[in-house]
């Protein structure tokens, strides 16, 4: 731990499949779950728990079209074992 920053993040994301096996239809419902959960994930850890300043849940894509669910958050005030639970 850096004593001087004081500020830790989490990133956890949930891999879901590539481009091909989801086709059209499954890259689209996990955008529209992205889309449907950002608002639920900013207000339970940013305004009621008040554990970030950053927090976003949003698709991610990585190497090989492999697309999944992330969500992300930096706080100031507590350790990533906390954030991660």
């Amino acid at each position: 731990m850096n004593e001087i920053e004081n500020n830790n993040t989490v990133e956890i994301t949930l891999q879901a499949a590539c481009d091909y096996e989801l086709g059209y239809v499954g890259v689209a419902l996990l955008e529209l779950v992205c889309h449907l959960t950002y608002p639920l994930v900013f207000n339970k850890l940013r305004t009621q728990e008040q554990l970030g300043y950053i927090v976003s849940a949003n698709a991610r894509k990585t190497a090989g079209d492999v697309r999944g669910f992330c969500i992300e958050f930096q706080s100031n005030t507590a350790l990533p074992t906390i954030l991660e639970e």
